[in-house]
């Protein structure tokens, strides 16, 4: 009767053990788990924000530079379709465009246009950067030849869920609520 008694308390003991072994590691598995989401969530967004400025990037490749003198070029002329080029493929990809297709027009120093919008659920304003008159100079053979090519870049708030988790488990840590996902592409223009 007592072997089976001593048995059933190593036994009861080891479940207690277990127990409290898994209640120990279970918030780091939560963590390690939650990253492993917001890291591919980031990944993806990344790799969707790409695509975007990409579209753009070719976009502007084919349209003509000529309208770029015009005051209202960032409104209604060439810079508004590379704008609205990258705020359709957001939407299209199920990405939050911050307001960006509703933006008003934007700053233009030396052929850069810069749109910064905050809205919809973005956590920090997004920023579109629009140059259509980027020039490389490239020699080969003695000859200097200018190609001018387009580039727009885009910095996207991405916002960490990670951090709430972090901050139930140790509440005087830190880690931060948002950072900036940044992609561009550049294409020589055509015309």
């Amino acid at each position: 009767m007592s072997a089976s008694r001593s048995a059933f308390h190593r036994i009861s003991e080891e479940t207690g053990a277990t127990l409290a072994e898994f209640a120990f590691s279970l918030p780091f598995l939560v963590v390690i788990l939650y990253a492993i989401f917001d890291f591919g969530g980031a990944l993806t967004l990344k790799q969707k924000l790409g695509a975007s400025v990409y579209e753009a990037a070719r976009t502007a490749a084919g349209q003509s530079t000529g309208d770029l003198s015009s005051s209202t070029v960032a409104t209604d002329g060439s810079i508004a379709d590379i704008r609205d080029t990258v705020a359709r493929h957001l939407q299209a990809a199920g990405v939050d465009d911050c307001g960006l297709l509703s933006a008003p027009g934007a700053a233009n120093a030396n052929s850069q246009w810069v749109y910064n919008v905050s809205g919809g659920a973005c956590p920090a304003p997004l920023i579109l950067t629009i140059n259509r008159q980027q020039v490389m100079q490239i020699a080969s053979g003695g000859v200097t030849t200018k190609l001018i090519y387009t580039q727009v870049r885009l910095e996207y708030p991405f916002q960490w869920r990670l951090s709430k988790v972090i901050q139930l488990l140790v509440p005087s840590g830190t880690f931060p609520s948002s950072a900036t996902i940044a992609v561009e592409a550049s294409m020589q223009n055509l015309t």
